[in-house]
């Protein structure tokens, strides 16, 4: 517990600061990978970049492991991110409307 001085104030000696260090992991892509993406609007290219570029920080994304074969899928829309991630590395191996990527 910190103990507030006369002024009520926290002396700053006696503060925790937390500090999170972030492992942002490297995005690497396929060359059909980055074919598809430059294919995609140009609307939905950047927020398929963003998407991928949070998950890469922070491990947020809306992403499930596929079944059917290696990786996992982040779903940006009607759009499917398909990778496989290292500890260092998210490697993107396809990018495409969700109907058509899986194929």
């Amino acid at each position: 517990m910190h103990h507030a001085n006369s002024d009520g104030n926290v002396p700053l000696a006696s503060r925790t600061v937390l500090r999170h260090t972030l492992n942002v992991k490297t995005i690497a892509y396929t060359i059909s990978a980055r074919r598809a993406l430059k294919k995609l609007p140009a609307d939905a290219r950047a927020q398929v970049e963003e998407r991928l570029r949070r998950y890469a920080s922070t491990g947020i994304g809306d992403v499930k492991r596929l079944v059917s074969r290696e990786g996992a899928r982040l779903r940006v829309g009607d759009f499917r991110v398909i990778f496989v991630e290292t500890a260092e590395v998210i490697e993107v191996r396809a990018v495409g409307d969700r109907r058509d990527v899986y194929r």
